[in-house]
């Protein structure tokens, strides 16, 4: 079956479960999620997800008598009992419910723990809740976060008597209510434009809602052959579109694209950079928002935070030097000249950050911990900071990147700079970190100098990013190593420690486990270097191993394939989906 933008919402509306935070039904990048149960009638929940916390804001949103309808519901709406009642978002955090038949209906019924101070009152017909929601997270500079709600009758009315709201139907027996959410910046006047100008009916209301999902799934073609790979696309590109947020305060410049919306709300460095790889086939101009976001939040020396939030951003760590990578690959397709000029610009302050706050006598970066390299638990870092060669060779292949945009800018002179720059780096990552008895790269204690011996797909990282080490030798490396079963090629590819390793824990976290976004580094070292058809091999355990998985999870157990951690995680459906198109076109 071909996948395209003529059936594309068909295929979504088969992956219509939303029980779960993690998979909330959240379009138009919504900063809402609701929550459903085929069990209870209504929508169960509403979640706020914002600020690196999730929480729930009501219980039993809308009691509506009749339960969630999967089989009727499409990615566009749902459907509730035999088409007594639907829902359908029609711009972000603004939705339209309507039923047939129901005398009255209860509204935020229950609240949870994590609502505070809020009340109800009415402005002509809308009624208005307005109040706070407590933070989860004690590193949130607020304790409370405002926000405002409103509801219209279009059909129907609404009454608020002791705390309980109830929508009634009109004489004909319906009820139209158009819903729409604010946080953090309030305005009453746009909250009422929003309800003023909502549809009038449910099928205006999808029509948007399917307008929106086209345009941000834009070109993409994929073939899926079977049905497993048709459930799987669908999966992935759920987690996709619903991991869109249009955020407030800091992040309302841009769309964000959180790696969950359910566990980490948030706009995180890397997983934007592995996240466009899917984006790229989609919508260029939502690839362009994601980069931009970190551009537009990037720290006045150059430092960009690990995540960014709406009111805060974590300042103490970064992330990977990935912009570039995500950046050239961008650039190749989109010509614009503004946006590659400010994505160069942040490229070059982002550099000069790593090349002076994070230089040491050794001209390499160094790294204070796992965090930073994205990698948390690594037992590379047991041993307190190292000059890792990750992130150096992450630095290194931005730097040849920051160059490769400039001369596609027009500038020779800042091309050469930085060219000048990636070869002091790339012989000192030779000079220090490269082992000639192992012919094998590996970090070094920043205390003492000493090798850290541990074999990981790290290890091969500076092949990628470009090191100057003779192609014989590097083959030799590759041959040994990474193409090794004993090593990392097993029928679950790629663990982030190597198999035979000491320190190798095959379902704990950095110590073992398969992550997606390493692999796909290891598949691009493996055509760099002309290993296709082992690439070939590569790419198709991990596609059989998603397959299996089905739920798209945050990595995997590298000897059983067992999904582990967040489901519907950004950057697996990404991958997903660049597996797909390279295994069947």
């Amino acid at each position: 079956m071909r996948i395209d933008k003529d059936n594309i919402l068909s295929v979504l509306s088969e992956e219509n479960t939303y029980t779960t935070p993690r998979e909330s039904y959240s379009p138009f990048a919504s900063n809402i999620g609701l929550i459903v149960n085929a069990d209870s009638a209504g929508v169960d929940a509403l979640w706020l997800h914002y600020n690196r916390f999730s929480r729930p804001l009501w219980e039993k949103l809308i009691d509506v008598p009749t339960a969630f309808n999967k089989e009727r519901s499409t990615v566009d709406r749902l459907v509730f009992g035999e088409e007594q009642a639907e829902l359908a978002f029609f711009e972000t955090d603004c939705f339209l419910f309507s039923a047939k038949g129901s005398k009255e209906i209860p509204l935020f019924r229950r609240t949870s723990v994590q609502l505070g101070e809020h009340w109800v009152r009415f402005c002509g017909e809308t009624l208005l809740i307005q109040g706070y929601s407590r933070n989860g997270d004690g590193r949130d500079p607020d304790e409370t976060v405002c926000f405002l709600a409103g509801v219209k009758p279009v059909k129907g009315t609404l009454t608020a008597k002791e705390n309980k709201i109830t929508a009634s139907c009109n004489a004909d027996g319906d009820t139209v209510l158009a819903f729409a959410f604010q946080f953090l910046t309030l305005s009453e006047k746009e909250l009422l434009r929003r309800l003023d100008t909502a549809p009038s009916d449910g099928e205006a209301a999808v029509a948007l809602c399917a307008a929106h999902l086209t345009g941000c799934v834009g070109d993409l073609s994929l073939n899926a052959p079977t049905k497993t790979e048709q459930k799987m696309l669908a999966k992935a590109l759920h987690g996709l579109l619903f991991n869109l947020t249009k955020a407030p305060g800091d992040l309302s410049r841009h769309i964000s694209s959180f790696p969950n919306r359910g566990e980490y709300p948030t706009h995180f460095l890397w997983d934007t950079c592995f996240q466009n790889l899917a984006y790229e086939l989609m919508a260029g101009s939502l690839v362009k928002d994601f980069l931009l976001q970190l551009a537009d939040n990037q720290r006045a020396d150059g430092k960009y935070p690990q995540f960014l939030c709406s009111t805060w951003a974590r300042p103490q760590e970064t992330q990977p030097a990935l912009t570039g990578w995500a950046t050239l690959r961008l650039a190749k397709q989109c010509k614009e000249k503004d946006f590659l000029s400010a994505m160069f610009c942040s490229l070059e302050r982002n550099n000069r950050w790593w090349l002076s706050a994070r230089m040491t006598s050794k001209g390499l970066v160094s790294c204070p911990h796992g965090l930073e390299t994205g990698q948390d638990d690594s037992p590379r870092f047991d041993n307190g900071p190292t000059l890792a060669t990750d992130m150096n060779s992450y630095l290194l292949n931005q730097l040849h990147y920051t160059a490769e945009l400039a001369r596609m800018l027009g500038d020779e002179t800042k091309a050469a700079e930085w060219e000048v720059h990636a070869a002091a780096l790339s012989n000192a990552i030779l000079t220090t970190l490269y082992c000639e008895e192992d012919n094998l790269f590996y970090d070094v204690n920043a205390a003492d100098g000493t090798p850290v011996k541990i074999v990981s797909p790290v290890s091969l990282l500076p092949l990628w990013a470009g090191v100057k080490l003779p192609e014989e030798k590097a083959r030799r490396m590759i041959e040994r190593y990474l193409l090794s079963p004993e090593y990392l090629f097993g029928e679950i590819p790629f663990p982030s420690v190597a198999y035979n390793q000491p320190a190798y824990d095959a379902g704990q976290w950095w110590r073992g486990p398969t992550w997606l976004p390493e692999a796909w580094l290891m598949l691009e070292t493996l055509e760099k270097f002309g290993y296709t058809a082992e690439k070939e091999e590569a790419q198709r355990r991990l596609y059989q191993m998603l397959l299996r998985d089905v739920s798209m999870h945050e990595l995997f157990h590298s000897r059983t394939g067992e999904g582990l951690g967040s489901e519907e995680q950004g950057w697996t459906c990404a991958i997903f989906l660049k597996l797909c198109k390279l295994i069947n076109g």
